[in-house]
This record gives structure tokens, C-alpha cells and sequence, in this order.
């Protein structure tokens, strides 16, 4: 956790004010495939100035649900094959990572490609994607979805 926020500290970036409407989850449950909790913390941005191999158009949704219950939500990703122990990701999949990988028992990662309607895949033909990589901290409570374009 402390990785990704200060990440997002030393690099400029523009957050929208706190005033970001938690509904916006709602275009990302499909994605998911869990039951979300009712609120959250949430705050949404762009990387203005950012440099990944193959990545650009970086945005960024944070969510910290510290005061929310997120028993089921834990359990629908527990038991969702789309979601991936941090532990247990191949390194191919790490690049779809556009921070500092985290590896925990914590943890839990998913990858969706938009482009080809794929999950936990790395494009292997030339092309843009449209990607998606979510993250959720078991520990801190913290869901973080990037979506991204990743040019290969």
C-alpha cells in the first residue's frame, strides 16, 4: 500500500476532487464479477506525466473502503478464477501492472482486455488494446483500477 501511494506522490498527477460520484464503480462490476460494496472513499485521475514501456492514456480509479464492510466482496473475489493471488502471477502478466508490483497473500489482481474480451492475457499480435487492471488489498482495504492503452 505504501508503495502505490507514494507512486502516486512523487510523479504529477491530477486527482479529481473528492467529490467523484462512488457510481462510477458501477461501469466496472461487469468487469469484476463481484458485488461491490455500497460506498467507498474514491478518487479518480491521470498520470500527466508518465513513462511505462507500451502503456499510455493511464487512468487511475483509488478506492479505500478502511469504514465499509467488504466480507462479500473478499469472498466474490476469493472464489472469482478471474482474480489472481498477487503470489501466483506470471512475470508475463506483471507487465500489465503499470505501478510497483506488489506481491502478498493479500493481494488479489485481475485483467481484462476490452479489445478481445479476454481476461488474464497479454496481447501477443501487434496492436492497442484496451486494458483494465484492477487490484484489491486485502489488508489495507484498497481497490485500484487502472485502465490504459498498452501498444504492442
Amino acid at each position: 500500500m505504501f508503495i502505490g501511494f507514494w507512486l502516486f506522490s512523487i510523479l504529477p498527477t491530477s486527482f479529481d476532487d473528492q467529490i467523484n460520484h462512488y457510481s462510477i464503480l458501477e461501469d466496472y462490476q461487469s468487469i469484476m464479477n463481484v458485488r461491490i460494496p455500497p460506498s467507498g472513499q474514491l478518487k479518480s485521475g491521470t498520470l500527466e506525466s508518465f513513462y511505462y514501456e507500451n502503456i499510455s492514456n493511464l487512468e487511475i480509479i483509488t478506492v479505500n473502503y478502511e469504514h465499509e464492510d467488504t466480507t462479500a466482496f473478499v469472498k466474490d473475489i476469493m472464489n472469482n478464477d478471474n482474480w489472481i493471488l498477487g503470489t501466483e502471477l506470471s512475470s508475463e502478466l506483471k507487465k500489465l501492472i503499470p505501478s510497483v508490483f506488489t506481491s502478498s497473500d493479500n493481494i488479489y489482481y485481475l485483467f481484462y482486455n476490452s479489445t478481445l474480451s479476454e481476461y488474464n492475457t497479454v496481447p501477443d499480435v501487434e496492436g492497442d488494446y484496451q486494458i483494465y487492471t484492477m487490484k484489491y488489498d486485502v489488508s489495507s482495504k484498497n481497490l485500484i483500477i487502472y485502465t490504459f492503452n498498452y501498444h504492442l
